[in-house]
């Protein structure tokens, strides 16, 4: 009974100390040294990976992590240590609750670059992720958790996403001999990938007039992406006053 009352995590990491030294008594199994042998050896063996790990525990979904696993979290570590998932992650419970109750009930749930806009570092962000969801099974051979394993993809897929669009283009482009037709064709295919990258755009041309030096005061809106008939570009023409 004094080795498990004296129960602790001998990791060397941030989490360890965190979660040694945390009064868990609201936690679904209780202060440390009372935790089911199960659910201590799955926290004690996250704690030694490397590599992003979350696990949830009990109906509430109790969030414990390891080290890696805070570069998801950005600001909302340490405050999310030992919260509901519900209460840390409120914005993507609509889409990935579903996936965790699956998980609870014995399925196990993979996602390949999925999705997720987090607001983790005080703004909005567009972010991907791969992960899976598996059921941890206590003592008794009953599913009392999740573990997740999660691996940050969004420079990955950003960079092929935008290499896509410099290839397409360039091949596109390369057909093109004047501008206007030059931009017309630049525009076409921003509309049609409705491009995260390049939400808006708008090409002006020269006009005629000059100023007396030769060079051009106005300018005219000659092609345009991501407007609508509701949201038009606020000006056709812009003129540039000649600087004294």
């Amino acid at each position: 009974m004094h080795e498990i009352m004296e129960r602790k995590f001998n990791q060397q990491g941030i989490l360890a100390n965190m979660i040694n030294n945390r009064d868990w008594r609201s936690f679904p199994f209780g202060q440390i040294s009372e935790w089911p042998k199960s659910v201590y050896t799955v926290c004690d063996m996250i704690l030694s990976i490397p590599s992003p790990i979350v696990t949830l525990w009990g109906s509430e979904l109790v969030l414990l992590y390891n080290d890696p696993y805070t570069r998801i979290l950005g600001d909302r570590h340490p405050t999310t240590l030992g919260m509901k998932c519900a209460e840390a992650w409120p914005e993507l419970m609509t889409e990935l609750q579903p996936l965790m109750h699956r998980a609870l009930e014995g399925e196990c749930v993979h996602a390949d670059d999925r999705l997720l806009t987090l607001e983790r570092n005080g703004f909005l962000e567009e972010t991907y992720m791969t992960f899976s969801y598996s059921g941890i099974k206590g003592d008794d051979g009953k599913i009392i958790g999740v573990i997740s394993p999660v691996t940050e993809t969004t420079e990955k897929v950003l960079s092929l996403r935008r290499l896509k669009l410099l290839r397409e283009l360039g091949c596109r482009l390369s057909a093109e001999h004047s501008l206007v037709n030059f931009l017309n064709a630049t525009s076409e295919i921003f509309s049609a990938e409705k491009h995260a990258d390049v939400p808006f755009s708008a090409f002006f041309v020269a006009a005629d007039e000059v100023d007396e030096t030769g060079n051009a005061v106005s300018f005219n809106l000659r092609a345009s992406s991501g407007f609508t008939s509701q949201v038009k570009f606020p000006t056709s023409s812009i003129r540039i006053s000649p600087i004294a």
